[in-house]
């Protein structure tokens, strides 16, 4: 996308792109600045709906529930997030002596699906592969999480739309800060200082099981995050704002 963006670049007049992180990387790579607008991707009006009905009640002490959303490919980096769960599992075990379990509950498919599964085989904690799940189960199995992680190590995700489903309804999303790619700022929340990468996953993990609320307090957050910046209205008047400006 970024090589049409450039090529395309002198002869439009307005370049839209979804996060000030790619829009930046235009400006790097010689995009004029006042052709770019920001114009971040949002969900349909029913997800997001559905998704803001979740009430807030899912915490529940020493235990911490994960989930994934999305295709089972190389890039995705699946293996990265169960090693990662499995670590803060061990350590949440070593401070906490009645400490229950992280759980990843894996919502897609893929070419790489055997291999995830293999992984999880041989960890200890719950890992649970649904498939290609319908629309409404992995709404349910979303509104029962505490966090989704996106662990992509690759700019080929460009936003990851699935952290809008979740921060909607009031899950907090991790994803990685990667070069190109706006999937970190997406889900980047002031109160959560992590660093973002694919090291300090395990210890955010740890921190989010062994803190009790937190998870629920920065779901909370996370939701309000959604409202300002990537809900339907929002995206909707962004749009007609842009769509102004070039008639």
């Amino acid at each position: 996308y970024e090589f049409f963006a450039i090529k395309l670049c002198k002869t439009v007049s307005t370049v839209i792109t979804t996060s000030p992180v790619l829009a930046e990387e235009l400006r790097r790579v010689g995009c004029q600045y006042e052709k770019i607008k920001l114009l971040p991707c949002c969900i349909s009006q029913q997800t997001e709906q559905d998704a803001l009905s979740n009430p807030f009640s899912r915490y529940k002490k020493n235990q911490l529930k994960v989930i994934y959303i999305g295709r089972l490919d190389s890039y995705k980096r699946l293996d990265w997030l169960l090693l990662a769960a499995e670590e803060a599992n061990r350590q949440c075990h070593e401070v906490i002596a009645d400490f229950t379990d992280i759980s990843v509950n894996i919502i897609g498919d893929g070419p790489r699906s055997q291999y995830f599964q293999e992984i999880a085989k041989n960890l200890s904690i719950h890992v649970h592969f649904y498939g290609k799940a319908a629309e409404d189960e992995k709404i349910k199995v979303l509104k029962d999480s505490d966090v989704l992680v996106l662990p992509s190590e690759s700019s080929n995700e460009a936003f990851g739309i699935v952290q809008l489903e979740a921060m909607s309804a009031g899950v907090l999303s991790l994803a990685f800060s990667l070069p190109k790619s706006g999937m970190g700022w997406v889900c980047n929340l002031p109160d959560f200082n992590w660093s973002q990468d694919r090291k300090g996953l395990s210890t955010a993990l740890k921190e989010l099981a062994m803190t009790p609320g937190l998870s629920r307090r920065l779901g909370s957050q996370a939701r309000k995050r959604y409202l300002d910046k990537f809900s339907h209205a929002v995206w909707k008047n962004n749009l007609m704002r842009i769509l102004s400006c070039e008639s």
